[in-house]
């Protein structure tokens, strides 16, 4: 393949983009988002299929891992569009700890009425379908039913029953990436965390964590990085004879340890993706290098215990090596390689510990590629720079394992494969197992036992041959979800995920929706068999019996346009056979997806839409966000506006005010610069104000406004913030919630519930908040749901009011509905019985109301009611 080579602004050396590397070279130099994404654009063909293809991941094409770090790293960056290290997250969590201190409450948990709970996913149909991406896979020295996992975004599990369940080590690290675990072979009870995802670069690190009582609290090693170092720890070796002695391998050198951690000194610069020791020798260890100038990747020896290093292998055009060893021959060494392609390049054994290698399989024009997706190997290309492993038999140094997409297996050390297990049903009688592959390893205390953590999570097989794969991730939480559904009408919520497609929740059961990538996803709110769901760019689907059977209806729109990596859909709220969906331009369908028109022109060229929203107040003022610019129409599309805002900071989200067509709220990503911090911004009749008092400086990701009484909830890097219209600052609203990255929020007001989807800990809930409002103060809040609750909500023109007032329990009350132009169209004296209930039957037709509560001449609550029939 031609290798390309380019100047990324003076900030990046030169790298090859013939396939995912734009990371490689980010490290200790500042370097903007913006240059990488034109530079990787100007050099990268769009749309070429390389990888994994079906009817459920019709869009994961060649740029399919670029859009996903670029739709990550588009809100970690600072005002200056720079990114940011997870640095400055720890940075702001430490001052946020402090503060809790200084406030006399030292976790989390405030006098809020938050209590979250989990609400899954923590089980799969396993096979294709899965919970989340396991990167690395530790295992206690002596107790065979102690293992520890990393994942890629929810943290470090144990469990101490060999898989049965599992428990989250911690829930307030700084990152939730985990890319190594590694015990102390002679206390146990001493671990090291690597942080950071170093295969898709998620999140990069803080440096190495380290417990010492097992786990139970964690300390900070002697690491001391700013927040422009863009650094990975991705891989760490414990000396066995001397475990004070560590051998770090990271994107900026080879480090060594010498006093367990508490300072490193770099001995040799370049990235190192693994480290690994001689299985009997402890001086020996082996590096592999990665991203290499001219794509000349290396196998590092040390015979010193990592003090120097020496070339063993150096393979031009390669991508990614990986190694493994085995105790059953101290003189054998293995390499997979990955070329540029992604595909294989070969299979290189050493018999003299690494001192010299001899290729002993390659890839025969694309006709035994083990790292592509085709499970019989016969197609080119793969994602060996992402997904690649290999472990050895440590009873049998002849029986060797490599993953890749899928999982091949050897029984002649590596001059013969066969599949293993395939990430889709390709060939019969052949085990699926869910796609991508970072983690192989055998137990050391569990004869013949291998054990696999790939991005559906971890599987277990005493003969990887035999077709007999165990998962045990069940009980774990680490989806990483885009986007939640929630509406009044459905006991159950749905949210899209990374690599684990569109789930439906409904109090622990879990059905697999559509697969792939689940994005953005909505709940028809009149009925709740009829729900959307979406894949990355833009593939959306609906169902109208509850997710039995899916209806691809982005076909149907004009062009077949491809959208933002999240592309956004939503539900008129008058009418929900009204749907619209952002691309350049904004669309809608008024038959649930069948037909669709553009109401938009392309808003801004070479630009994708990432939020939309219409005002529930008049459907006819529509919001879109493109380029972190506000575009509005005032009459459903027949003309479109730019409006100017004051503050140059990446829009997360907007949402308008349910009551006023004249206000909304916007969030803001990225880490604010400067004195002036800048997270929520209020517009109202034309003016605009920052709302940031009591925030910490993280990202923003989402918001959500509660239209019973306006209370604001936002989804932030640390969890939920909260604030009511009787508070001057924001307050956490964390208690019991993991320290994740919040990315949406739902109300369910039926339940009273606040639904919360998080990048790496699954979805949870919480009862949301209510204010007490004094009667006599109710004209100063009139929309507060502790007064008035109209239930079902929409309803059929019949329903129910509850209220806990007591100026209004045990009375009579004025009831007046009224269309959206302030007509009265009914209106009647309600008894309010002692429990504070009473019905109403109006018998409206179809369409949106305003219902007016009141006595004794005082207007109580207002409340709009959608009314479907």
């Amino acid at each position: 393949m031609k290798k390309i080579t380019l100047a990324l602004l003076g900030v990046l050396s030169t790298f090859s983009l013939c396939a995912q590397p734009w990371q490689k070279n980010i490290g200790d130099n500042p370097v903007k988002l913006a240059d990488i994404v034109s530079s990787y654009k100007a050099n990268v063909k769009d749309g070429d299929k390389t990888e994994k293809q079906d009817v459920d991941r019709p869009e994961e094409d060649h740029n399919y891992h670029f859009e996903r770090w670029k739709w990550y790293w588009e809100r970690h960056t600072d005002d200056q569009g720079y990114l940011v290290s997870p640095i400055k997250a720890m940075q702001e969590l430490k001052k946020l700890e402090r503060s809790r201190k200084a406030k006399g409450n030292a976790s989390k948990t405030t006098g809020n009425p938050s209590n979250w709970v989990f609400q899954g996913p923590d089980s799969s149909r396993s096979g294709y379908n899965g919970i989340g991406r396991i990167n690395s896979i530790a295992f206690h020295p002596t107790d065979t039913n102690i293992i520890w996992v990393g994942s890629a975004g929810g943290g470090v599990w144990k469990t101490q029953n060999a898989g049965t369940t599992w428990t989250a080590v911690n829930d307030n690290f700084p990152v939730l990436g985990v890319s190594d675990i590694e015990i102390n072979p002679q206390d146990p009870n001493t671990i090291y965390i690597c942080t950071g995802d170093k295969d898709a670069q998620d999140t990069h690190s803080v440096g190495v964590l380290k417990s010492t009582d097992g786990g139970i609290t964690w300390d900070t090693t002697g690491f001391a990085w700013n927040t422009s170092q863009m650094r990975l720890t991705n891989d760490m070796v414990i000396n066995r004879a001397n475990p004070n002695s560590l051998t770090l391998a990271t994107n900026v050198g080879m480090y060594k340890s010498y006093n367990a951690g508490a300072t490193w000194n770099r001995v040799t610069t370049g990235h190192f993706k693994q480290v690994l020791s001689h299985p009997t020798d402890t001086a020996i260890l082996y590096a592999t290098t990665f991203g290499n100038m001219n794509n000349n990747n290396q196998v590092m020896r040390s015979n010193d215990g990592g003090t120097t290093w020496t070339v063993a292998l150096s393979i031009q055009d390669s991508r990614r090596i990986v190694l493994a060893v085995t105790p059953a021959n101290g003189s054998v060494v293995k390499a997979v390689v990955a070329n540029l392609d992604n595909g294989l390049e070969g299979i290189y054994h050493s018999v003299d510990a690494g001192m010299s290698f001899s290729k002993i399989f390659e890839d025969d024009a694309c006709t035994r590629n083990i790292l592509a997706n085709a499970a019989n190997g016969r197609v080119c290309g793969g994602q060996g720079w992402y997904d690649l492993s290999m472990a050895i038999n440590p009873q049998n140094a002849n029986e060797v394992v490599v993953g890749g997409v899928n999982t091949w297996y050897s029984v002649d050390g590596g001059y013969n494969w066969t599949i293993a297990t395939q990430w889709t049903t390709q060939l019969p009688g052949v085990k699926v197992v869910h796609a991508d592959k970072h983690f192989h390893g055998y137990h050391p205390l569990i004869a013949n036992r291998i054990y696999e953590g790939n991005d559906g999570g971890i599987y277990y097989s005493n003969n990887p041959a035999s077709g007999l794969w165990t998962d045990i991730t069940f009980g774990m939480g680490i989806t990483q979800f885009y986007r939640n559904a929630v509406s009044n009408n459905a006991a159950f919520v749905i949210g899209g995920s990374q690599d684990n497609g569109t789930k439906k929740l409904s109090n622990g059961v879990y059905t697999e929706l559509t697969g792939g990538d689940g994005m953005d996803c909505q709940i028809d709110y009149t009925d709740a068999n009829i729900f959307y769901t979406s894949q990355q760019y833009g593939e959306l689907r609906r169902t109208t019996n509850g997710g039995a059977a899916f209806t691809d209806i982005h076909n149907n729109i004009p062009d077949r346009p491809r959208g933002e990596w999240i592309t956004p859909i939503i539900i008129h709220p008058d009418s929900a056979n009204i749907i619209l969906a952002g691309y350049n331009k904004v669309f809608m369908s008024n038959n649930r997806g069948a037909t669709w028109t553009a109401i938009s022109d392309v808003l801004s060229s070479g630009n994708n839409i990432k939020r939309l929203a219409i005002s529930p107040a008049n459907p006819n003022f529509v919001y879109a966000i493109v380029a972190n610019a506000i575009y509005y129409t005032r009459n459903f599309g027949t003309k479109w506006q730019l409006l100017n805002m004051p503050y140059s900071a990446a829009i997360s989200d907007i949402h308008s005010d349910p009551h006023d067509t004249a206000r909304f709220w916007v969030t803001f990503s990225g880490y604010s610069t400067g004195s002036t911090i800048r997270k929520v911004a209020e517009y109202n009749a034309g003016k605009w104000a920052l709302h940031n008092d009591n925030l910490p400086n993280i990202p923003v990701n989402c918001i959500v406004v509660d239209s019973s009484d306006r209370t604001l909830y936002i989804g932030t890097d640390f969890g939920v913030y909260y604030k009511t219209p009787l508070m001057t600052a924001w307050e956490e609203y964390n208690n019991a919630l993991p320290n994740a990255e919040v990315i949406d929020l739902g109300i369910n007001y039926t339940t009273g519930e606040l639904w919360a989807a998080t990048y790496g800990r699954g979805m949870w809930k919480s009862p949301k908040n209510n204010i007490s409002i004094n009667p006599t103060a109710v004209n100063a809040i009139p929309l507060a749901k502790s007064v008035v609750m109209v239930y079902p909500n929409p309803n059929r023109g019949n329903f129910e009011i509850n209220t806990d007032n007591k100026a209004l329990i045990n009375q009579k009350v004025a009831i007046r509905i009224m269309g959206i132009s302030g007509n009265v169209v009914w209106q009647n004296d309600i008894q309010v019985s002692a429990e504070g209930k009473a019905s109403i039957e109006a018998n409206l037709p179809q369409g949106s109301y305003i219902i007016h509560v009141g006595k004794d001449s005082l207007i109580f609550a207002k409340e709009k009611i959608v009314v479907y029939q």
